[in-house]
């Protein structure tokens, strides 16, 4: 976990991909922040809280049913931002933000966002291209729910937690990988398993470690390289960005 001393707000994508002086003007106005596992960002119902430009670890965006069971949407790391519902009128107020790792954030006042993303310029752009492979995650999510094997749901699930969060050592349960899935753990075990007999991954308490990862990408449906793809071009498109301005 990087300290206040050693943090940057150039460890999120968005921020990088700002110009100096946007940066510089943003500052005031960012405050470095400690994220906990399990802490919610975001409650459904409720009124936008800050906006969090993520620096490290993973939030999981899901919405439950009226029985209260979560269903995944998407997963943001540090190439996004959580919280940018504060510039829709209302807040959107559907869906839940929860820290499945410990990580770290620079977060800002929602009013203060809103304003900023609302004034056009680089920030609008940048949250709009991270809004768009949102909603391509999101869509692909809900077809891969509908139509695809457990395995290959979990496999897209464990590839896309792990480019999130920049690591092939995943510390989640399988409880909480069949929650966010909106599936039974049984299943979920039995599929680990199988995944595991292959040698394309190990298990130990709160831990799956992807041990083959080319191995396990030809194991995933095509859903995987769609979500993939889609953030890759909306990264490449903040790069972009940030190289058409000033330095």
């Amino acid at each position: 976990m990087h300290s206040p001393s050693s943090a940057s707000p150039r460890d999120n994508a968005i921020l990088a991909a700002l110009s100096k002086s946007e940066l510089e003007f943003l500052r005031p106005h960012l405050d470095w922040v400690e994220l906990e596992r399990g802490q919610v960002l975001h409650e459904e119902g409720a009124s936008p809280r800050p906006t969090y430009f993520l620096t490290q670890g993973v939030v999981a965006l899901t919405i439950s049913s009226e029985e209260g069971k979560p269903l995944q949407l998407s997963l943001i790391g540090p190439e996004g931002i959580v919280g940018e519902r504060a510039i829709f009128e209302g807040g959107m107020p559907l869906v839940r933000c929860e820290l499945l790792t410990q990580g770290a954030a620079y977060r800002m006042r929602p009013e203060f966002f809103n304003e900023e993303f609302h004034g056009g310029g680089r920030l609008h752009d940048l949250t709009m291209r991270s809004l768009e492979a949102r909603i391509v995650e999101t869509s692909q999510t809900a077809l891969c729910s509908e139509r695809h094997s457990i395995e290959h749901r979990l496999v897209r699930w464990l590839l896309t937690f792990s480019d999130r969060l920049g690591s092939g050592e995943l510390p989640v349960t399988q409880e909480t990988i069949a929650d966010m899935l909106g599936t039974g753990r049984p299943g979920i075990s039995e599929a680990l398993g199988i995944l595991a007999k292959a040698g394309l991954i190990e298990q130990s308490r709160g831990l799956i470690g992807i041990v083959n990862r080319k191995g396990l990408k030809k194991r995933s449906c095509e859903c995987y390289h769609i979500i993939k793809a889609a953030v890759e071009r909306a990264y490449h498109a903040k790069r972009d960005i940030e190289q058409s301005g000033e330095e």
